[in-house]
Parts: structure tokens; sequence; C-alpha cells
């Protein structure tokens, strides 16, 4: 089956656009065209502790300038080595010479030449994040290296990013943050953020037991 380029509406792909373990996926294509013409790889396998930890590797040593890690990648290598994910959510917080294009376009390229792809990388995350008021004030440095560090979110804004969607793997991932985390959840602040859904979500589930710390 041959699927249309979205991004540049002059390139074709063979095989599955969504992902899934059968067949071909492809590589995005990339607006400014840094990233073509399409590479094709086959995804098989959820993405093991030592990919994402390979991941955060290449951007604190090579790549360079500071990014923030949460999501499924994060619960995986921090708090429970058994949760399954697809991706790493990421989002580049600066960098001291790329732009937010030329930054994530560096690390595709990487992924690439592992065989992999930009779909091992999800930056959809970003816009959820930067609502946050004074975010970067709400983040944990993880790993630092020669070029970059990678931060998570602290408690508070891990719980507020989960949240957003309450999906039961959100609030299994809440659940197990709340035992694993260092910092307290600060619920003033969290209820002073934005997001009435989120408001609501946390009302609705801080009664549950395993939501109490």
């Amino acid at each position: 089956m041959m699927n249309k380029c979205a991004q540049r509406g002059m390139c074709y792909h063979l095989g599955s656009v969504n992902g899934g373990v059968e067949g071909f996926q492809y590589g995005d294509c990339i607006a400014n065209g840094l990233i073509h013409p399409i590479v094709y790889y086959k995804r098989e396998t959820p993405m093991d502790k030592r990919g994402i930890i390979e991941i955060i590797d290449f951007l604190v040593n090579k790549l360079g300038g500071d990014w923030f890690l949460t999501g499924g990648a994060l619960v995986k290598i921090s708090f429970d080595e058994s949760r399954g994910t697809e991706d790493v959510d990421l989002l580049r917080i600066r960098h001291p010479r790329l732009s937010d294009e030329g930054a994530k376009n560096k690390l595709f390229r990487w992924l690439i030449d592992r065989g992999l792809g930009p779909e091992w990388v999800n930056t959809a995350v970003e816009p959820f994040v930067r609502e946050v008021p004074k975010w970067e004030d709400e983040t944990v440095l993880i790993k630092q290296g020669k070029l970059g560090c990678v931060f998570r979110p602290n408690l508070t804004l891990f719980v507020y990013l989960k949240l957003r969607r309450a999906s039961e793997i959100d609030i299994k991932d809440i659940q197990t943050a709340l035992q694993c985390c260092p910092e307290g959840l600060d619920e003033e602040k969290l209820l002073h953020w934005p997001n009435e859904k989120v408001h609501k979500n946390y009302l609705k589930f801080k009664s549950k037991p395993k939501m109490a710390r």
C-alpha cells in the first residue's frame, strides 16, 4: 500500500503509517527537508530500558543541550522497569547552538542510523508542559553529561501531565510515582495551574487509597 507523505506532498512510502508490529513503518518527512528521503525500518518490540538509556546518553554526551524526559519511558527507567512503553516522551528545553528543529533532526538522524526512526521519540508532550507557568522550576536533574543534561518533572508536574488524560495506565503511573519520588506532591500548586480537566481528575481520584501520600 502506498501512502502519500503529509509533510511534503511529493514522497511516497510503503507500509503502515501509524505503527504496529507487522509490516514496515516510515520515518516522518521533516518539513525543512533535513531528513530526506524516507528511511524504512521495522519495529517489532517495545522499547527496553537499555534503549532509553542509550538515547539519554546520546543527548547528554553527543548532541548536548538540556532536555526534559517524561511519560512511560521515565517510569520505566526510574520507577518500574516492568512498565512497557512504545516511545520516549521528550522535550528540548534549550541548546547552545541548535534551533529546536535542528536539535530534533540530529536526534532523528541518530535514531535512523541505529535502524530505528523518528517515531521512537514523541515530542507531542511539549505544549502540555509549556502551559504550566514557570514549568522549568518543577524539574529534577536525572542525568548530566559532557555536553548536556536531562531533567524529569517533579512529582507535582508529573501528576499534572498524567491527569490531562487520566487513562488507566496514567493512574497506575501516578500511583507508582507517589511511592517512588522523593519529593512531595504540592496539591495547592497543582490546582492553581490552568487546566480545569486536571483539577477535576485530581479531585476525582484524590480519595482513592493509592492516591494518598
